[in-house]
């Protein structure tokens, strides 16, 4: 880990990042009355209520999906501008000038949505394939919607993309120089992707902060499609609901193995740096560790 990142800003920041996220999983949907959106009343297993609290959130399933999408939306547009910014101090690749910075913001906002959309409707597919209902399209587009803002936005807006252009849409705002620096310059972008997204191959923290919540958004809306085969006939066993929150929670988790990662590769240092001083202070050299030879001697 670089001895320069901010490691208790991350950690304050990502705490920050789950309480919203938690926050917006389980009020937000309430807002629904306030718009006139209606409540269906409990349609099965009525000699078990559920609880009070559950209702708002089971009552319409599309509804609860589309505000945890809007609320996502704006908490990993906001996550993804610390992820970038760290990414830049990183690589050394911070643009000094305030015109330019601004440009390719909103370049770089623009293409993280257009790639969050593309990756919804793949989503959308992957989940038709996988079972989803066919006849629930609302349902498994806010789902497929929400995936794809939890695991596409703050990579897309984060990581250098190829360049590329298709029917007008450039993917970056400077076109290369000329063919060679275009192919050299896509093809270590496309190594970066593949290394971090299909290898899951993170090396650095900054990599970690950004692979390891996809993987637990993934991992958690696979677990909680498992409940939805058991045959309780509860409210909150609609689809897409436990996916739904199984994703926020894995997402969580991620940020969370990604900081507890984070902190002992910082404690770690720190002991060594201190086992070095210690020895210097006492004017001994510090000796690498060699392995042992284990080879036979010879009588």
């Amino acid at each position: 880990m670089s001895t320069s990142f901010p490691l208790l800003q991350y950690t304050s920041l990502v705490g920050t990042k789950a309480l919203l996220l938690i926050f917006t999983a389980l009020y937000l949907p309430r807002s629904s009355s306030w718009f006139g959106i209606r409540l269906d009343s409990q349609k099965s297993s009525l000699d078990r209520p559920q609880l009070p609290f559950l209702v708002p959130l089971t009552a319409n399933p599309t509804a609860t999906g589309l505000w945890i999408s809007l609320g996502c939306a704006l908490i990993i547009m906001w996550w993804a501008g610390w992820t970038r910014l760290w990414w830049s101090l990183e690589k050394k690749t911070a643009i000094s000038d305030s015109s330019t910075r601004v440009r390719a913001k909103l370049y770089a906002i623009r293409n993280a949505w257009v790639f969050t959309l593309v990756g919804s409707l793949i989503y959308y597919i992957v989940l038709l394939a996988f079972g989803a209902p066919v006849s629930y399209f609302s349902t498994t587009a806010s789902f497929a919607l929400l995936l794809s803002i939890l695991t596409v936005y703050a990579p897309a807006y984060t990581l250098p993309i190829p360049y590329f252009e298709l029917f007008g849409f450039r993917s970056t705002e400077n076109q290369p120089m000329n063919a060679a620096s275009a192919s050299t310059a896509g093809l270590l972008d496309r190594l970066t992707w593949t290394r971090l997204f299909s290898q899951v191959q993170p090396t650095t923290l900054v990599e970690r902060a950004i692979v390891y919540p996809v993987m637990g958004t993934l991992v958690g809306s696979w677990v909680g499609a498992i409940p939805l085969a058991l045959d309780w006939d509860r409210p909150w066993q609609a689809w897409p609901l436990i996916p739904v929150y199984g994703a926020i929670v894995g997402h969580v988790v991620g940020s969370g193995c990604a900081v507890a990662r984070a902190t002992l590769e910082a404690l770690a240092q720190e002991g060594l740096r201190e086992e070095v001083s210690s020895h210097q202070a006492l004017g001994k050299p510090v000796k690498a560790k060699r392995p042992k030879d284990k080879r036979v001697k010879k009588a």
